[in-house]
């Protein structure tokens, strides 16, 4: 009986043996085909991958046309950029006339920032010089106009003999707005005139001494444009309004000191004086 149970025994461990090898042997194609079905799975992804390689850093062409591309770009937004600037430029350059409120002596908005509705033109005349006559800046509204002639005559009357003309710069050029060398000057309000100088006959604008101005010319000059009733104020270099202080304490002329009270300093007017008139509306 021993023996039957060892022989059952091995035959039992040869059959399990015998099945533990027909499963390893079952497996190994499938084995085998997972493996080669992997192997081309990944040769494809390769394959794709390798092909589909185009992106614009690894391709000169296409770097280049984005490069094309950046350049119009560009272009376009300087060319946009440079509209808009010249836009503003035309803006602040002339405004138009719906941009102020009318006025019936014709000076619209402010003199640094405004235009010349109606256009009167200063004439020659014996009383009076115009320093540049072909720059065509002799341009203004009635009022201001007629303050010239009037205080030129005025101005004439009160010297005599001894009258010499009075040199008449820039007032506003023809529809009014920027002019050039001036921050104002721009509605017809303003006028430039020269300081008389001792014993010369000027025809122009020159930068002189208080030893070589004539303090009294300059002083009637001021009186006879305040006396209008027209000025706002008179620009003037403070050196010569000192100048003229110490003439009229010289002097005596106490009277003339309220003249003085329109005059304000102002950087680069030594050779000449800004007047400026109100508005009348």
């Amino acid at each position: 009986m021993r023996k039957i149970s060892n022989v059952v025994g091995k035959c039992r461990f040869l059959v399990l043996v015998l099945i533990f090898i027909g499963i390893l042997n079952a497996q190994k194609p499938l084995n085998n085909d997972i493996i080669r079905e992997l192997e081309k799975s990944s040769s494809k992804g390769l394959k794709t991958r390798t092909t589909n390689k185009t992106h614009p850093k690894n391709n000169v062409k296409e770097k280049s046309r984005i490069k094309k591309t950046k350049k119009r770009i560009s272009k376009k937004n300087k060319i946009k950029r440079r509209n808009k600037w010249k836009k503003k430029k035309r803006i602040k350059k002339k405004l138009p006339f719906k941009a102020f409120k009318k006025t019936a002596s014709g000076a619209l908005g402010q003199p640094f920032r405004g235009r010349l509705a109606v256009n009167y033109k200063l004439r020659p005349s014996r009383n009076y010089i115009i320093k540049n006559p072909e720059r065509h800046f002799n341009y203004g509204t009635r009022w201001l106009i007629s303050t010239i002639v009037t205080a030129s005559a005025r101005y004439k009357r009160s010297l005599g003999k001894s009258f010499t003309r009075i040199v008449v710069g820039d007032l506003s050029k023809k529809g009014g707005g920027p002019l050039g060398g001036h921050n104002s000057h721009q509605n017809g309000l303003d006028v430039d005139i020269g300081i008389p100088a001792k014993g010369l006959h000027l025809k122009g604008f020159t930068s002189l001494p208080n030893s070589r101005i004539d303090m009294r010319k300059t002083l009637l000059l001021l009186k006879s444009f305040i006396d209008t009733g027209r000025v706002q104020v008179i620009f003037i270099d403070s050196g010569i309004k000192a100048g003229l202080y110490k003439y009229i304490n010289d002097n005596g002329l106490t009277r003339y000191k309220k003249y003085l009270n329109k005059l304000y300093h102002e950087p680069g007017h030594r050779d000449h004086m800004h007047v400026r008139l109100r508005n009348p509306g």
